[in-house]
């Protein structure tokens, strides 16, 4: 490809929206997952998440238009605080199920929304 077509060659810019709805989404899946497997870490990444949401509209509100630091280090940030909670979580309620600790229900549901947690997590990141 010569630097003319190169120059000539433009992308649409993608939406705003559909990564903050599902970043979102990953965050109430952490906030309503159940008490004793979350604790203070679901308090963290809810605050965490308005947090960063905010800067992310500001920057740009309806299409990723411009590429700015500020807007992509708060969308990174929050994921990686997103993800590094969630592997805590996953630990939490492995050794919950090997002591024990709570009923098989809980310990499948909070399986569940960590499982979701990954995927919408690793989603938003690539």
């Amino acid at each position: 490809m010569t630097s003319t077509e190169h120059e000539g060659f433009r992308t649409r810019p993608e939406h705003r929206w559909p990564v903050l709805i599902a970043l979102g989404v990953g965050t109430g899946l952490y906030a309503v997952l159940p008490s004793d497997v979350s604790g203070a870490l679901r308090y963290i990444v809810v605050g965490a998440g308005i947090l960063c949401a905010i800067p992310m509209v500001i920057t740009n509100p309806r299409r990723l238009s411009r590429e700015t630091w500020v807007g992509r280090g708060f969308a990174l940030g929050f994921v990686a605080v997103l993800l590094a909670a969630n592997q805590v979580t996953f630990f939490l309620l492995v050794q919950q199920l090997l002591n024990g600790e709570s009923g098989g229900a809980v310990v499948l549901l909070g399986a569940a929304q960590v499982w979701a947690i990954n995927v919408i997590g690793y989603a938003v990141v690539y």
